[in-house]
């Protein structure tokens, strides 16, 4: 199948291989911006070679058979760099604000993907009466790796977190493009409680006190009553 375009990204190394219909001696590809790349042989008729290019260009396959001829009219091919995209990142659980106690972990489930490479996760976190984030990267890629579907196992106990701190956290997911640089996106801002329980026994305290109170009301203003009904009984 003859092919006249290929678009791949931009930086990538990407291999060519070419099947000849006779024996050659030499092949080469030749590229409209002057560069000229000798292919390496896998036997008479098959050649290949790994080329990075980084803008439009063309090119055509220069080779010279057994007999010393050369192809005097040969197909050209475009080439297009594909611009690199952002980074993706789900965040699939908890996809919520939520409490939790600080002795509990906390397991994030997420889906990450790029069209360069994936390179780093990172947690941001704060307290919330803080200006600045923190930054702690919780995973990190092989080179290569397109897609994970992970989950980061949150360790609160692990953090500066103290009860009754409220945190806002988001997770920023970083691409491996070596070429314009890295890429990133962020997920959204998202608000942990963590539990207070010694503030919730106080709570529960005051409300027993306040219904304790209200009970005893109740029944001083029952015992009035019925006195009341006592003195207006003839009997």
């Amino acid at each position: 199948m003859a092919i006249d375009r290929i678009i791949f990204g931009a930086g990538c190394f990407w291999g060519v291989e070419a099947v000849f219909s006779k024996p050659l001696q030499y092949a080469a590809m030749k590229f409209k911006s002057g560069m000229v790349v000798k292919m390496e042989r896998i036997n008479d008729r098959s050649f290949r070679q790994d080329i990075s290019v980084s803008k439009d260009d063309s090119f055509f396959f220069d080779c010279v058979d057994l007999d010393g001829i050369s192809n005097d009219a040969p197909a050209h091919i475009s080439i297009r760099p594909r611009e690199d995209s952002f980074p993706r990142l789900s965040i699939l659980s908890p996809d919520a604000d939520a409490v939790a106690a600080l002795s509990e972990s906390i397991a994030v489930n997420y889906e990450a993907s790029d069209d360069f490479g994936l390179n780093r996760l990172d947690l941001k976190w704060r307290k919330k009466q803080e200006a600045s984030f923190n930054r702690k990267t919780v995973k990190r890629y092989a080179k290569g790796i397109l897609e994970h579907s992970g989950v980061f196992e949150w360790m609160l106990s692990e953090y500066p977190f103290s009860p009754g701190d409220i945190i806002e956290y988001s997770f920023e997911l970083f691409d491996n493009d070596v070429v314009s640089g890295p890429k990133s996106f962020e997920s959204r801002l998202y608000a942990l409680e963590i539990a207070d329980f010694n503030k919730e026994h106080e709570l529960i305290e005051k409300e027993l006190s306040r219904w304790r109170d209200e009970a005893l009301e109740l029944a001083a203003e029952q015992a009035g009553v019925m006195r009341d009904t006592s003195r207006l009984d003839p009997q």
